[in-house]
C-alpha cells in the first residue's frame, strides 16, 4: 500500500497523526536536497512507478521522454509552495497547505486545469552561461540557481509581487528540488519545493486573487495536505489514444479535479514526504 493510501486510512479513522513542524521541515529538506538526482532519474522515479500500468505504455512514454534528451528541449520550473495555517509548533496534515492555481481559459495549453505556479526557464534566469541542455547531465549550481529564479519569477508574474504582508517572492526559502518530470509538450519540468511560513488561508486566498494575472490565472486557492490525501484516487484516462491509469485528486476548495502533469508531480511528492513522516511516527517511542 502506498504511503498516500496509508495516510488516507489514518485520516478516515480519525487518527491523523500530530508531529513537530520543524523536524518535518528538516526531513523535507533532507528528502529533496539530493541534487544529484535532479537531472538523472525523473521519468523512472516520478512517472513510471506507479503511474504507467504496463510495459507497453511505459515504452510509449519513455519514447516520448527520450526526446527530452535532445538539445531542442525546454526546461520549466514549478513551485510546490507549502504554508502552515497555525503558529503551533506541533501540527497535523490539516495545518499544512499547498498553493495551487486554476489556469485561465484564455491559455493555449492546459486551459482550465489546476497547476502549481511556474513556467519555462529563460536565459536571464541563469547566473552565467546555461549548462548542458540534456536532463541526463550532472546538476550544476548554475542550473539549480536558474530553477529557483524561474520558479519564483513565474510565481510573481502569476500571483503578484509577493506574500502578504509585503514579502517578495524572491525571499521565499527553497527547501529542495524534485526529480524532473517530462511533460507532453515536450518540456522537462522541475518541481521546486519552497516554504512560505504561516498564512491565514482565507486572507491569503483573497489577497492572491486580487493581485493575480487575469490572463494566466482564473483562480488561486490553498488545500491542506489532509484534504488532498483524502481526495486521492487513480483512474484511467486516455492520452493520445493510449489509456493510462493516472493519479487524480478531488479537493473541496476547487470544483476542478487535479490530474495530468500536476497530479503526477503531486503524487510523487506526497508519496515521498508521507513515507518519511510515517517512518518517523512509527519509529517514535510509544
Amino acid at each position: 500500500m502506498s504511503s498516500i493510501k496509508r495516510y488516507a486510512s489514518l485520516i478516515r479513522a480519525g487518527k491523523s497523526p500530530k508531529f513537530p513542524l520543524q523536524p518535518f521541515l528538516k526531513r523535507l529538506s533532507l528528502t529533496f536536497n539530493n541534487t544529484s538526482s535532479v537531472t538523472k532519474s525523473g521519468p523512472l522515479v516520478s512517472v513510471l512507478n506507479p503511474t504507467l500500468s504496463n510495459t507497453i505504455r511505459a515504452a510509449s512514454y519513455l519514447k516520448h521522454a527520450a526526446r527530452l534528451g535532445s538539445k531542442s528541449h525546454s526546461k520549466a520550473a514549478v513551485n510546490i509552495c507549502l504554508f502552515t495555517s497555525t503558529d503551533d509548533p506541533v501540527v497535523t496534515l490539516a495545518d499544512i497547505h499547498l498553493l495551487f492555481t486554476l489556469r485561465s481559459s484564455n491559455l493555449s495549453t492546459h486551459k482550465n486545469q489546476v497547476s502549481f505556479p511556474g513556467g519555462k526557464l529563460d536565459k536571464n534566469d541563469y547566473p552565467s552561461s546555461p549548462p548542458s541542455s540534456s536532463p541526463s547531465s550532472s546538476p550544476s549550481s548554475s542550473l539549480l540557481s536558474a530553477l529557483k529564479s524561474a520558479c519564483l519569477r513565474e510565481t510573481s508574474e502569476e500571483l503578484g509581487p509577493g506574500l502578504p504582508p509585503q514579502k517578495p517572492w524572491s525571499s521565499l526559502p527553497v527547501i529542495g528540488y524534485c526529480d524532473w518530470v517530462p511533460a507532453i509538450t515536450p518540456v522537462a519540468v522541475y518541481p521546486v519545493v519552497t516554504y512560505g511560513g504561516f498564512i491565514n488561508v482565507e486572507e491569503g486566498r483573497g489577497a492572491f486573487n486580487k493581485t493575480k494575472c487575469e490572463g494566466e490565472v482564473k483562480e488561486v486557492f490553498f488545500s491542506s495536505i489532509e484534504n488532498i490525501v483524502g481526495g486521492y484516487s487513480r483512474r484511467v484516462r486516455e492520452k493520445n489514444r493510449v489509456p493510462i491509469k493516472m493519479p487524480q485528486f478531488n479537493v473541496e476548495e476547487c470544483e476542478v479535479e487535479i490530474w495530468g502533469l500536476t497530479g503526477i508531480i503531486l503524487e510523487g511528492f506526497l508519496d515521498r514526504i508521507l513515507l518519511k513522516n510515517l517512518e518517523e511516527i512509527e519509529e517514535a517511542p510509544k
